[in-house]
């Protein structure tokens, strides 16, 4: 179960935290890449929420592994390792990357593929939907298993599909009109 007020007083911390250091696009980054790493890679948040493996060994791999953070952004991994709230990070990192975007005035979107967009294409993607869409626009990839091949965009309202189910979709409505 999700602790929904830990999850939103923290991330409003954080995105508060942000501003006030005036770190925003810092932040944005690295708190990115963070999620991607936690999402990417579950074995470390098991291992960072386990019982069995002491506090100090959980803090020195938080320590050695984002030694390059920002000291505000470790520090608070730090805390989450001490209050046990580890599994809570996904939801409070999208949650702060979501606060600072709309701050900054940055649409956010998603786009689902079967396999793990490369940052250069996933930037290149975010270009073109930006100067389609006439504003800064951030992507977040995730997998859906669902799809055979292609990919589904959503950014607010637009949404573009190009996957084996739209092109199904659209031989079916073609065979309805008698093309």
């Amino acid at each position: 179960m999700i602790d929904n007020h830990y999850v939103q007083s923290s991330a409003k911390a954080l995105s508060q935290i942000a501003f006030e250091e005036k770190k925003e696009k810092l932040f944005l980054n690295q708190l990115f890449i963070i999620k991607n790493i936690f999402s990417y890679n579950p074995e470390v948040v098991e291992y960072l929420a386990s019982g069995s493996i002491k506090l100090e060994n959980k803090k020195k791999f938080i320590e050695e592994i984002f030694d390059l953070i920002e000291p505000l952004i470790l520090n608070f991994l730090l805390m989450a390792v001490e209050d046990n709230k580890i599994k809570y990070l996904d939801n409070i990192f999208l949650k702060a990357i979501l606060t600072i975007n709309k701050k900054l005035n940055i649409e956010n979107g998603i786009i689902y593929t079967t396999l793990k967009l490369s940052d250069k294409k996933l930037l290149e993607i975010e270009k073109k939907l930006s100067v389609f869409l006439k504003k800064e626009v951030k992507l977040l990839n995730l997998i859906d298993k669902e799809l055979i091949s292609g990919y589904e965009i959503q950014v607010g309202d637009f949404k573009q599909r190009n996957n084996v189910a739209s092109w199904i979709d659209q031989m079916a409505l073609s065979i309805k009109k008698g093309d």
